[in-house]
């Protein structure tokens, strides 16, 4: 999934720990269900949460020579 997020210039979503019980359930429903929102869903909040850290992390640190994950 990240190559296609860098292939049309989005930054990669990462599947955070604490969510990886959620991942597995979205996976799961989506299977059931036979449709991909569940998974949409999660991978959108996910995404979400990792550009807001990154945001985060940016405002911290943009005196340094911080760079972003992507």
């Amino acid at each position: 999934m990240n190559y296609i997020q860098f292939y049309h210039g989005i930054a990669p979503t990462r599947i955070h720990k604490a969510n990886k019980k959620e991942y597995i359930q979205a996976l799961e429903e989506s299977r059931e269900k036979e449709s991909n929102a569940p998974f949409r869903r999660f991978m959108a909040g996910q995404h979400l949460k990792t550009l807001r850290e990154e945001i985060n992390n940016y405002a911290k640190n943009r005196d340094s020579n911080f760079t972003l994950l992507f």
